[in-house]
């Protein structure tokens, strides 16, 4: 399919909790700012140890991604779809993001794990490679008014300043204050 829109939000899902708690995220950010969402699951050596561990083919993961943008798309009034892609996450999810123009990617993390207090966490490796905005959000649920504080780190960087108008757009969608 070919999803390039100014009114995407990509979201990674690797149907983990964070992701799970991530897509809420996505769903309630779409309702306000009337954009479309986009699971893209990238099937990794993750993805094999669940299909292992759960007895799953690729075609049973396909069904559940098409089964949950079904879902979104009925119970939420969010245009939802899906794609599967085989690679690495860390730069399987920026190419995609980039070449499918979506605004905004909202992924989960599990926090920081063994080696990654080293390398750092998996999201935040995703982001430094990236060129579109994101959210990153642990297992905490969105609130029903969504984010009334957000707090962004900036410096005298061109990514910094780019990052000023989304933050902006995103405080006047939940009318949320900017620290």
């Amino acid at each position: 399919m070919n999803h390039t829109d100014e009114h995407l939000i990509l979201v990674p899902f690797q149907f983990s909790a964070p992701s799970e708690c991530a897509l809420q995220h996505a769903v309630a950010v779409a309702k306000a700012a009337q954009d479309r969402i986009l699971l893209l699951h990238v099937v990794n050596s993750e993805t094999k140890d669940l299909m292992k561990r759960e007895q799953l083919t690729l075609k049973n993961l396909y069904d559940k991604l098409r089964r949950l943008a079904d879902s979104i798309s009925s119970q939420h009034g969010v245009a939802a779809d899906f794609e599967m892609e085989e690679g690495s996450i860390f730069t399987t999810i920026p190419e995609y993001a980039e070449k499918s123009k979506a605004r905004l990617i909202i992924m989960g993390t599990h926090g920081i794990h063994g080696l990654q207090h080293i390398i750092g966490p998996n999201a935040l490796r995703v982001s430094e490679l990236s060129s579109v905005p994101d959210i990153i959000v642990q297992q905490r649920p969105m609130k029903a008014h969504g984010y009334k504080t957000i707090v962004v780190p900036i410096d005298s960087t061109r990514e910094s300043k780019q990052k000023t108008s989304q933050t902006a757009a995103m405080a006047s969608l939940f009318q949320g204050a900017v620290h």
